[in-house]
């Protein structure tokens, strides 16, 4: 048996090829409801396993961001390591919902909790500085309801707290990323997964939140805050040679969207070998947590056979003249055309009959085996997921793009 082979077979029986429980924590907190809605009930929904490469991406992940969070134990001699430490905060309920609630966790539906005066653990910093943890002996309590007070307490996991030099207490999130979500990540633009992750833990914690990325191909190094102190996003690159360049982002100019800081004019990232690593401001947003409450609720109180709450779909606008039925730019491109001419994608309708679903759809272990069965599967180089326009009005599906999202 070649090695090739044999690694396949070990992959084939990976325990993480198991499909997710459909569980809103951690860095669930942003997936889609209806995708968690489908797997709290997978007999039904028959959510397609991870294949064996998706794992072993995870594992390299994995080993890079313990990497990582070894390095910050050499660096910051006050860094705690928590390694999946639960941390919670609560989402309030009416009356029927707690009922729901207390029932799915008394049948062992949900994984979780009954504990009346629950004290959730917390952490700060003492007088000397040193960081404070008050912590749970039992760390598998899962969702904790307070009947009485009419609310169910969230965990998301800590791995690691540091007393940051900028930021005080700070919790932080190591990520491996490729190149294309690393150029997003020092521009601010965090995706929206994250970004929820991000607020659970402030939320929980009442700490500074820090995202610590690295560009697998290049070895670059991002420090992203994710802070109410930031009115706009701010990055300072920091060159080989030490000296350091500050820069405001306007992502209205996505070709440049580096301003600099002290005025001139504007520019992309610079080439790979001209800086090491950024440091980047990007604003919260308050108004995340009151969808992720909402998330939550739909998620833990969803029935076997009752309705799913879609965050994601297909869009037939049409991409050549963005629904307007009038072409301006050359088809795939951002070039202008010398003169506006009627859309022959479309016909003019601004619509097309036929749409590939995007992310996150396209990543969903149940999107054609619940979520949209009557999507069409194409292979390449990678999955495609078509839907008719016909095959989706009949269905009588929606979904609600969540405030936010981009």
């Amino acid at each position: 048996m070649s090695l090739v082979q044999a690694i396949r077979e070990h992959y084939d029986n990976h325990p993480r090829r198991k499909v997710g429980t459909g569980l809103p924590t951690g860095s669930k907190l942003g997936t889609c409801a209806a995708q968690m809605q489908f797997l709290r009930f997978p007999d039904r929904s028959r959510p397609e396993p991870p294949q064996g490469r998706a794992v072993r991406t995870w594992e390299q992940g994995d080993r890079v961001e313990a990497w990582l969070g070894d390095l910050l134990k050499v660096i910051y001699p006050d860094l705690v390591g928590l390694r999946q430490e639960p941390f919670y905060f609560p989402v309030a309920l009416d009356e029927a919902g707690a009922v729901a609630v207390r029932e799915r966790i008394l049948s062992r539906a949900l994984w979780g909790t009954l504990r009346e005066g629950f004290e959730p653990p917390t952490m700060r910093l003492d007088e000397d500085g040193r960081v404070k943890l008050r912590l749970l002996a039992n760390k598998k309590m899962g969702f904790v309801l307070e009947m009485d007070a009419r609310r169910v307490w969230v965990p998301t996991y800590v791995d690691y707290v540091v007393r940051h030099p900028d930021h005080g207490l700070t919790v932080v999130e190591c990520k491996s990323m490729s190149n294309f979500s690393f150029r997003r990540t020092v521009l601010g633009e965090l995706d929206y997964g994250k970004r929820c992750q991000l607020v659970g833990f402030a939320r929980a914690t009442g700490a500074a939140t820090v995202l610590f990325a690295y560009r697998n191909e290049t070895a670059h190094l991002a420090e992203v805050a994710y802070t109410r102190t930031a009115e706009r996003v701010r990055v300072v690159l920091t060159k080989p040679n030490g000296t350091q360049e500050a820069y405001f982002v306007d992502a209205k100019t996505p070709s440049k969207p580096l301003v600099p800081e002290a005025g001139g004019a504007p520019h992309g990232i610079p080439a790979a070998l001209l800086w090491e690593g950024a440091q980047t401001w990007t604003p919260y947003d308050e108004a995340l947590a009151d969808i992720i409450d909402e998330r939550v609720r739909r998620v833990l109180l969803a029935d076997p056979d009752g309705p799913r709450h879609r965050e994601a779909g297909p869009d037939f606008t049409c991409p050549t003249c963005a629904g307007s039925g009038t072409q301006t730019m050359r088809k795939g491109t951002a070039v202008p055309l010398k003169e506006p001419k009627p859309c022959e994608t479309c016909g003019q309708s601004g619509r097309v009959e036929e749409t590939e679903l995007g992310f996150p759809c396209s990543y969903c272990s149940v999107v054609t085996s619940a979520c949209f069965p009557f999507a069409r599967l194409e292979i390449d180089d990678r999955p495609h997921y078509k839907v008719s326009r016909a095959d989706w009005e009949a269905s009588g599906l929606g979904f609600t793009v969540p405030e936010g999202w981009r």
